[in-house]
């Protein structure tokens, strides 16, 4: 029976080696009054003595206070934490420094037992420090954000503990006191039409990117603001994220500009839709329907791309409002017909009047370019705004063939200059 006991002990000993964290097992000690004053080891693993650098054959059957000298004084008071376990069933998990061993551990305590109890354990050292060297950096760059109006934050993945400089804390309208250093303090300024969005944003940027750069509102004392947040994402050895450190930046500005220029081109396009309705309407009074509809069209599609000569040999095209498909088409058999009809050396299609066109349409404004290239005559594009110009080079358009200006009056000049011809001032 001694041997089967023996074995059946190596084998638990063997299973509980196992265990990717430290684990002992043991039991509360009361005195008279039934209060914890000390524990007994009962049983630890190989993790708990590389941890701790106990051995196990030495401690094992002992009173805690006599393997560890001193620790009926550790803050928090172990023995009191563990009795508490021990006597209620109640577990309980907690971060603390060891002062004997000089370390920080991950503490978790469970009992199945009235005064018995289990501890599990992880040495979280190497974490701790690191973030006390990161804290440090995080402060000597207070002095850089002072210049930039930027508010800094700190967001422990692991604990959920959040930090937030004064400035992040002034950004959203929060009080210090309170602010309750949690993922929930952040969460619950966010505008709730943002609010789903974000986290969705934010769980996907921490699942593998190394930056979160994530924008949206917020509700400071009954205004909106506009937020965006930067920051590096700290992992550790497996790749979860550990630390965020990065920058509260105030976009209300840069926002509410970008949303008055939209309003404007609504109440311009606006503008635009009831001057032609109201066209619309003056022809229907005068003739019938769709007779009138269909000219008035037509009409307004012909003046819409008007070609004109400005000069011998120098034909000017320009180019007003929503351009599309249909109208560059038109506007490509116009301008090859009337090169051919004046025998014009120079067309000047002038392009500020557009405020955008789709990709298919700039792709038939090429080929209306290359089409008068092919005849023997020379394109100057004038008027080219940014965002037309990024339409054009997300095409690969080769450039080489042409010439391109910022305004209709350079492009002229070059068109003299081309022909020979030169401008004369009358001093008169």
């Amino acid at each position: 029976m001694d041997y089967i006991h023996e074995m059946e002990n190596n084998k638990k000993i063997d299973l509980i080696n196992t265990l990717p964290v430290a684990w002992g097992l043991h039991k509360i000690v009361l005195n008279d009054k039934g209060i914890p004053i000390d524990y007994i080891f009962l049983e630890v693993n190989s993790k708990f003595e590389s941890f701790t650098g106990l051995k196990r054959d030495d401690i094992l059957h002992k009173k805690v206070t006599e393997a560890i000298p001193g620790i009926e004084n550790s803050e928090p008071n172990l023995i009191e934490k563990y009795g508490r376990v021990a006597l209620t069933g109640e577990p309980e998990q907690f971060e603390m420094f060891f002062e004997p061993f000089d370390k920080w551990y991950k503490i978790d305590v469970q009992s199945t037992k009235k005064n018995y109890f289990t501890v599990t354990f992880e040495d979280i050292t190497s974490s701790k420090k690191d973030y006390a060297r990161l804290m440090e950096n995080q402060i000597n760059l207070d002095l850089a954000l002072d210049s930039a109006n930027a508010g800094k934050f700190i967001w422990n993945v692991e604990t959920g503990h959040l930090y937030w400089d004064e400035r992040s804390l002034n950004m959203f309208g929060i009080k210090k006191e309170n602010f309750t250093n949690n993922f929930d303090s952040w969460a619950n300024t966010l505008h709730p039409g943002d609010l789903n969005n974000v986290q969705l944003i934010l769980e996907k940027q921490l699942e593998k990117d190394k930056f979160i750069d994530i924008e949206y509102r917020v509700l400071v004392n009954n205004n909106v603001n506009f937020i965006q947040a930067k920051g590096y994402i700290a992992r550790n050895k497996s790749g979860q994220p550990q630390i965020i450190t990065g920058l509260h930046l105030d976009i209300t500005n840069q926002k509410e500009n970008e949303i008055k220029l939209k309003q404007s081109s609504n109440e311009l396009e606006k503008m635009v839709q009831e001057r032609t309705l109201k066209l619309e309407r003056e022809i229907q009074e005068s003739r019938r329907r769709e007779i009138i509809i269909k000219e008035q069209t037509e009409q307004i599609i012909e003046l819409s791309t008007p070609i004109l000569q400005t000069w011998d040999g120098i034909l000017v095209a320009p180019l007003i409002g929503q351009f599309n498909s249909e109208r560059t088409e038109l506007f490509s058999s116009k301008i090859l017909d009337t090169i051919s009809k004046m025998n014009s050396k120079i067309v000047i299609i002038d392009i500020t009047g557009i405020g955008e066109i789709d990709t298919q349409t700039a792709q038939y404004l090429i080929e209306t370019i290359s089409a008068c290239l092919l005849i023997g005559t020379q394109v100057i594009l004038t008027g080219v705004k940014p965002n037309i110009a990024q339409t054009l080079v997300h095409l690969g358009i080769d450039f080489s063939g042409f010439i391109t200006q910022s305004t209709l009056e350079s492009g002229l000049k070059i068109a003299f200059k081309l022909l020979g011809y030169k401008i004369l001032q009358n001093v008169n």
